[in-house]
Parts: C-alpha cells; structure tokens; sequence
C-alpha cells in the first residue's frame, strides 16, 4: 500500500495517497519490525498534507514522528523531524514557536542553542545535512517574525554552509530565503515614505534609496536560486523563484525583465501538477498583473486590473481555483473566488461579483485556521452593497469584516510581521470607509462659518442623535486601537479602559472638558465634538486629503521656523486650522463653560500642535488647556496623586551618534534636572554615563517612582523599533520604547501605572504619519497614564525652563497636568521677546490622562 499511495502522490492525487496511507497505518501492530514502515508511512502524510494545505493536520504527524524517534531514542531523526515540524509551524504563523524548537536560546545565540533543539541535536552529533535545514528554518522563522536583520544573518551563516557542504538543494533555498528577507526590508523602507507628505524631506529620498539597494541584494539571490533550480531540476523551486522576482522588477521598475518573468512563470505552471505551491502561483501572477509601485497607497480603484489583462487575470484565477478544489485547499479557493469577485467588482458585475465573494466565504468557513480571509470577502460584499445603494447591507457587512478583523489582528500579526506596512492598503480602508457610510446616514443642518478668503472653505454643522454617532465614534476607536497594536506590534498590551472617555464627561473632574475626534477621508474630514451631557456634533472639512495635508505640513513648517521670532508670528495657517476645527463649535464650548480640550487626533493632524491655532486674537492654548489622546478608549483619567510624587530624573549631556546621525550635546540637562528637583521634593538623578540599562533597572527596582523625567535627544520613527532615547550605555547608546516597557514590567515595583512619562528632547519628523503613532501611543507603550514630549527638538534652555515651570505649576493642587502645562505655556508667551514665538513653547504636548 505505500507504493500505491506513491504512485497515486506522484501523479498529483494527494487525497488518494493520503488515504491509502492512512488505511495502510491502521493496519500496523506495534511490532518493532513494522517501525521503519510506520516512520515511512508518517512522514508521507505530514508532507501531503502539507501539499494540500492542511497545515495542523500535518503538525499532528509531526508529533507522532517526534514521540516515535524519542521512544527509540534516535537523537539524528529527531532532530531533522524537529526542523520539518518547525517548518510547518511558521506556515501556520507560530514562528516564535519554529524558533523555540530550532535553537531555544534566550540571545538566539547560535553557539548556544539547547541540547534538545534541533541545531542542538545537529550540532552533537555532526549531522551538518540537518544543521543546514535547521539554520535555514531558523531564518525563514526569524524573517516571518519581522525580525529581519537577524534572518538575515542566520540565512548568511546557511548559505555559507550549504556551499561548504555543497548542498545545492540547501543553498538554493538560502538563497531564495534571502531573497525574501532583502524583499522585506526593502518594503520596510519603501512602505515609510508615504508618510512623509512633504516630498523632497531628505528622510523620504533617504528611504527610497535604501529599498532600491535592498531590492538589487534580493534581486542577486534570487538569480542564484533560479540557477541552482534550473540545475538541480527542481521545477517547483523554479516557479517558487519567478514568482517572487517580479514584484522585484516591478519596484526596480525593470518592466521587460517583469514581463519576460511573468511569462516564464505562466508557462511553468502549466506543466505542473497539481499543489499548493501551483494553486498560490496562479493566483499571485493574476495579482501581478496589478502591481502598484510600493510608494503608491492602492486606492479602490487601483485594485483593478486593466480591461487589456482582465482576460489574463480571469482564466490564472480560474486554474487556481480549480487546482485549489482538486486539492481540498480551502484557504486557496476563498482566495482565487474572492479575487475573480474582484475582477467581476471592477467591471460593476455586482450579480456575480457577489456570487464569488460569498463562495469564498463559504470556502473561508470550512476550516477556523483558514477564516483569517475572510475579513477581505466581507469588505468586498460591503463595496458592493454600497455601490448597488443597499446602504444599511453595507453597513452590515463592513461591521462582520471589522469583527473578524478585531478577532483575527493579533494573529495576523504573529504570523506575519510585515502585515504591519499592509495595514494601510488592507486593513485601514476598512474602517474608514464605514465610517464615511455611518456619517452620511445623518442630514446635516448647515450652520455657516465664515470662510477664509484663500480656501474658500465652508463647514457644516450637525446635531446629530447620540446613538448614530456614538456608534460612529465606536468605529473610530476600533480604528485607533487597530492603528495602535499595528505600529507597536503583537509585543505591545494595550489594555482598554471600562469606558471611553467621551463617555465621562459627566464626572466631576471632566463637566469643563469636550473632546475632539477627527477622521480624515479622500474627499473630506469629519470634525466630531463631544460634550458633556452626552451632546455629539460633528462638522465637514470640505477639502480633499490633499489640502488638508498641504495646510497642516505648512503649518508645523511656519511653527519651526525660529528665524521668525524676532519679526513676529505669522497666523494665517494657524487661523485657517482654527476655522476648520474649533470655531463650527466655538458657541458649544462657550455655553457649556468648557476649559479642557482634548484631541483625538488622525494622520497629519497628530503631528501638530493644537495649541498654537489661532482665533484671530490669541493662541488656543491662552483659552483653553490642551491635551490628546491615542484614543478614545485607552486613557484611565483619574487626578495625579501629588501626595506621592516620586520622581526618577534622567539625562545624557554628550554628543552621540546613532546610525550614523549626530545629536548635538544637550548643555542645559544639569541645570533642568536641577531646577526640577527644587520644585519636587523627592527626586533621583542618573546623568549621563550612570544613566545605562543597568542602572535604570537597579532604581526601578530599588523603589517605586510615580514619574520618569527624561532629558535627552530621542525620535520618533515609522515603526517601533526606530522609536527610541539616547542613553549613556557603551554597549549601545540607542534605548527604545520597547525596552522600556520590558524594564518596566521586570523590574518596577509600580503596582499603578507610572503617572506620568516626560521626554523633553525629543523629536516627530515632519509629515511623517506613522512616526507620530509612537507619539500618540508612548504612554500606552510606557505603561504610564500620560506622557508629555515634544514634537520638535527645541533649544535645550528654553525646554529646560518650560519643564522645570511645569513642575511648579503641577504643585498647586487647583491644576491638573493640562492646566500646568498650559500656564507654563502661557508664561511664556507673557514673557514676550524671541521665547514667545510657538516654536519654543508649542512643541510640548500632553498625551492621555490630562488629569
């Protein structure tokens, strides 16, 4: 029966051979002379259902294996088990678990991986063949984890041996597996520049350059895996490679290569048989057919394959189904039918675009590993109910895509970190158009605003029923918090808290404070204010995405610009932000005696400060106290308990270099932690060269501490990893949030969150949206109820006396910490000279409880 099941595998019957195998194990006694058949008869159907697709039903005969090698005490097969079973756990998406099996190591030090992991087994008994594989899997798990520069390394050190050995199997793989890493980090990069909306930053020009030098690396080991399948016969490899070269040339924009690529593949993958590898292949080159440059945000309608190649798309999609239904691959079928509802979406067939995204639905639903898909098909039924006009299906429909979404984001993450720069394209749209549907239900009562002369801007404002738009705002937090555990990772704990707080705003401490919420859409952005009382109302910023964008960078360009202290303060841009957000509402704040403003803030607006719009008369911020939030459900606002303020006070004064930038010397550090520990009276400094990993954890240990004062250059990137603060560590000088947050939680004796984070050297790049998603999310990442920070690296004297103001300010028991920093803020102004200009004052902002 094995040579039947054979026979039947090799000519592309995978359920046939699985059965006949499984039939053949049912049949074996445990005789000991029957081992080697069992053993055969298991690692054939672990591999077929890997063919398939059935990724855990393979993991279970991985374990048998596993359980049968340590019953025989066969320390080499073992070990090779191990790495196959490692294998199909990071195509599950339990990378972190591929790499405990591989070399359970705490530094995943090579030299040091346990003696009962699989490169700990290889190792002991000198099995360089599965040493190979296990050093590979390793880098391919590292890779899926987002942890590429280290994949990077490991699949270096596989190549290197693989050549040695000449395991051209092993290099080719090696290769492509590097190939996929350099892809990767060239997304990285590529998927950065978006966010920086002012296009000729050196920042943008800087990313852009470094992904092309990425992709020509992941180019060259794509070239060399190709050859080595070429020569080694293996024609899946082959196909395996195509594929992935040509979104390659597509970014290199080397258009004949991609298109003699694409053709090779195709033709490839008709003589093939019938496998996963075959089914996802068809449905890439379908996809490849529409491939955007990696810059370019895919709107709706980019998602469409030109009318020339939809022929093309349509019959790729087709055999991809087919060979999906052939081989019971259901995560495959709801792929190709949902892609084919696309093409029929595009060509506003909504009848049958319908069919095939309820097909894949169903297809999605078959088995719970294959339902992380199924957010996309609901998405596509929601687009299509919207443009047959069947609104509250719609509606319906992008809510079931969101609550799979909430279900399945963690996961999707685990398994795929660089799901992380897709979330703009795949997942982001989702929320935001519903939101755009749910605000159009309501009929707004025009309130007119005078215009500004160059905008020609007019709002409207509406009173709308708190169920509508309490069931918008639900969506808009959902949005928030999805934005949030995007940017900081599956590693990131965001605790939400019991109630939004747009929700409490009846409490005694909030019956002055209105909170704001902005989402900004293609066509328009949605100011919505909520007041206590329960009253919501929301007004349109009737400018496209474009000049919302342009006002706000121009604004924060004016804000930085020193230069103009002396000649005075240009408001225009500052007025003009003014009349779009706060004057639709200025009668509202007025009449329920609002001193409070906070912001929950979207994209470009999250990277200026609020407090610097201008009426006409006077900054926002001499009106009102000014605070923001991540989001509406992540802040405990509860009042700063100033009877045990204990303030841990750190600074770094020396110049420092950090990949490759110079951060000035911070002359005034001593002076600020000086002037703050006269205003509080329990106060410890570490500065400079004592301000290290070891002693911030020694402290954290030693006692608890309410506040974290720290003074030192510090940025805030497009991803979390580019977050960090300088510190007087020889080792390394580059401390970030994430680590932090890991001190914190191992060493503090807290057992209430830190009630305030303070980073007064700090800096946003301009237009750079996903950095300011570390901003808004540093507290929740800190483990702290508010943080202040700047969003600008001002003149260190000036920080120095703002800081050390504020903590005079935060003593009087009548202030909360908004109202602290906003006396600090306007003493300032008062003060008159270059230090009234914003620049130095409206860099610092306070995010979360303002209380």
């Amino acid at each position: 029966m094995l040579d039947s099941g054979v026979a039947q595998y090799r000519s592309g019957q995978y359920t046939q051979a699985i059965q006949t195998w499984e039939n053949a194990l049912k049949q074996l006694d445990s005789d000991s002379e029957t081992t080697g058949l069992r053993t055969m008869l298991l690692e054939n159907l672990a591999r077929t259902y890997q063919q398939i697709g059935q990724t855990a039903k393979a993991i279970e005969y991985w374990n048998r294996l596993i359980e049968l090698h340590k019953q025989n005490r066969d320390q080499p097969q073992l070990g090779r088990i191990l790495t196959e079973k490692a294998q199909a756990l990071s195509r599950q998406g339990q990378s972190q678990n591929a790499v405990l099996l591989l070399c359970d190591s705490k530094e995943l030090d090579l030299s040091k991986c346990s003696k009962g992991s699989a490169i700990g087994i290889a190792k002991a008994h000198k099995d360089q063949r599965t040493r190979v594989a296990a050093l590979g899997s390793l880098g391919e798990a590292l890779r899926l984890q987002g942890n590429y520069d280290r994949a990077k390394d490991v699949l270096l050190k596989t190549l290197d041996l693989a050549q040695q050995e000449k395991f051209l199997g092993f290099q080719a793989a090696a290769n492509n597996s590097l190939g996929n890493t350099y892809s990767n980090l060239a997304l990285n990069r590529y998927r950065k520049v978006p966010g920086f909306k002012v296009q000729d930053l050196p920042e943008a020009k800087t990313l852009e350059a470094a992904g092309n030098k990425f992709d020509r690396q992941a180019l060259k080991h794509y070239r060399a895996s190709l050859e080595l399948a070429k020569g080694s016969g293996n024609r899946v490899d082959h196909l395996k490679t195509l594929t992935n070269l040509i979104p390659i040339y597509s970014r290199l924009n080397q258009m004949s290569s991609k298109q003699r690529t694409w053709q090779q593949a195709a033709q490839l993958l008709e003589q093939l048989p019938d496998s996963r590898v075959t089914a996802y292949s068809a449905i890439d080159l379908a996809q490849a057919l529409n491939r955007n440059r990696p810059t370019e945000a895919l709107q709706p309608n980019q998602r469409c394959v030109s009318v020339e190649k939809q022929p093309q798309a349509r019959r790729l999609l087709q055999r991809g189904r087919q060979i999906a239904q052939n081989i019971q691959d259901n995560r495959a079928l709801s792929f190709a039918l949902g892609n084919l509802g696309n093409l029929a979406e595009c060509a506003q067939q909504y009848n049958q675009a319908m069919n095939y995204a309820q097909q894949a639905i169903l297809a999605a639903e078959q088995n719970l590993a294959d339902r992380d898909s199924l957010y996309l098909w609901e998405w596509q039924r929601g687009r299509i109910f919207k443009a047959r006009g069947q609104t509250q299906a719609a509606i319906a429909a992008y809510e079931r895509s969101i609550d799979v979404l909430e279900k399945v984001r963690k996961e999707m993450l685990n398994a795929r970190r660089d799901v992380q720069f897709d979330f703009r394209d795949a997942i982001d749209p989702i929320y935001r158009e519903l939101i755009q549907i749910q605000l159009d239900q309501e009929t707004p009562v025009s309130v007119p605003v005078a215009a500004l002369p160059e905008t020609g801007v007019k709002t409207a404002q509406q009173s709308g029923t708190r169920s509508k738009l309490d069931t918008t705002l639900g969506t808009l937090d959902a949005l928030k918090l999805a934005e949030l555990q995007n940017y900081f990772g599956n590693d990131c704990v965001i605790e939400v808290a019991d109630n939004r707080i747009d929700e409490r705003l009846n409490q005694a401490e909030q019956k002055d404070t209105a909170v704001f919420t902005t989402v900004i859409g293609d066509d328009r952005t949605a100011v919505i204010i909520s007041l206590p009382g329960g009253e919501r109302k929301f007004s349109w910023i009737n400018q496209p995405r474009s000049v919302v964008e342009r006002t706000v960078d121009n604004y924060r360009l004016g804000l930085e610009d020193f230069s103009t202290a002396l000649a005075g303060y240009d408001t225009k841009l500052a007025e003009q932000l003014h009349a779009w957000l706060i004057e639709p509402f200025a009668q509202d704040l007025e009449a329920a005696g609002i001193k409070t403003l906070v912001f929950v803030q979207d994209g470009i607006l999250r990277t200026v400060p609020m407090a610097a719009l201008h009426d006409g008369k006077e900054f926002l911020i001499e009106k009102y106290a000014i605070a923001a939030a991540p989001s509406l459900s992540l802040v405990d606002v509860k009042p700063i308990d100033r009877d045990n303020l204990n303030v841990l006070a750190m600074g770094y004064t020396k110049e420092a270099k950090i990949d490759g930038t110079t951060f000035s010397a911070l002359g005034q550090v001593k002076q600020e932690l000086a002037g703050i520990a006269e205003q509080v009276p329990r106060l410890t400094q570490l500065v400079d060269d004592k301000f290290n990993r070891a002693g911030l954890a020694e402290e954290l240990q030693r006692q608890r501490y309410s506040v974290l004062h720290i003074a030192t250059h510090g940025k805030f990137g497009a991803d979390a990893e580019d977050t960090f603060f300088i510190i007087g560590d020889d080792q390394n000088q580059k401390f970030n949030l994430n680590e932090l947050d890991q001190l914190l939680r191992d060493f503090s004796k807290n057992t209430e969150p830190l009630d305030l984070l303070v980073l007064t050297a700090c800096e946003t790049a301009i237009g750079d949206n996903r950095a300011a998603l570390g901003l808004a999310g540093v507290a929740v990442q800190a483990g702290a109820s508010s943080a202040m920070a700047s969003l600008w690296s001002i003149n260190d004297a000036t920080a120095s006396e703002l800081s050390m103001t504020f903590y005079g300010q935060l003593k009087n028991r009548s202030l909360n910490k908004a109202q602290a920093l906003q006396q600090s803020q306007i003493n300032m102004i008062k003060q008159g000279g270059a230090t009234a200009h914003p620049y130095y004052w409206s860099a610092f902002v306070l995010v979360g409880n303002w209380l």
